[in-house]
């Protein structure tokens, strides 16, 4: 039933969550010894951490639908999708300004917290402008919000992401 259905996406969600915490970190100076040795420019070093931090976080979300099988639906699937990948793209934005602008070799520390505070604080938002709502009436909107937290955060990356030279 629906309780069933908006159990199954919670778990989906928190699954994700998991995913989205753990590429926090990809900023981060250890991180930088498999990217910043190339002769690729700022941003294009910034992509490839950007694309691994992705890639974890579709593995993570990958093995949770796959193990929810049929109790969640293809729209709910890429509701919770655009989540995923939005959250990671925010808390990476915060790690590349922290990087960029403020001089903080391990950004993950702060763009962790930062993603789980959100997420908690997106809590309390009133129902009209809910961002993580069960499967129902609400769940287009919420997803039309995402999208455009993710020109936000696609926004901020790009502009930390610039060359010095440019």
């Amino acid at each position: 039933g629906v309780h069933d259905q908006a159990g199954a996406v919670g778990l989906l969600r928190a699954v994700g969550a998991l995913s989205v915490l753990g590429t926090m970190f990809v900023l981060d100076d250890a991180t930088r010894m498999f990217s910043d040795p190339t002769q690729l420019s700022a941003r294009y070093r910034l992509l490839v951490r950007l694309s691994i931090a992705l890639m974890v976080t579709a593995v993570g979300f990958a093995a949770a639908s796959l193990a929810l099988g049929a109790r969640v639906s293809a729209a709910e699937l890429a509701g919770v999708a655009l989540e995923l990948v939005t959250a990671t793209l925010l808390g990476l934005a915060v790690a590349a300004v922290a990087l960029r602008w403020h001089g903080v070799d391990e950004p993950g520390v702060l763009a962790a917290p930062a993603v789980i505070t959100g997420l908690l604080m997106s809590q309390l938002l009133p129902r009209r402008l809910a961002l993580l709502p069960p499967p129902g009436p609400e769940w287009a909107a919420a997803h039309g919000r995402w999208v455009l937290l993710l020109v936000l955060a696609v926004t901020c990356l790009a502009v930390a992401s610039r060359d010095l030279a440019e």
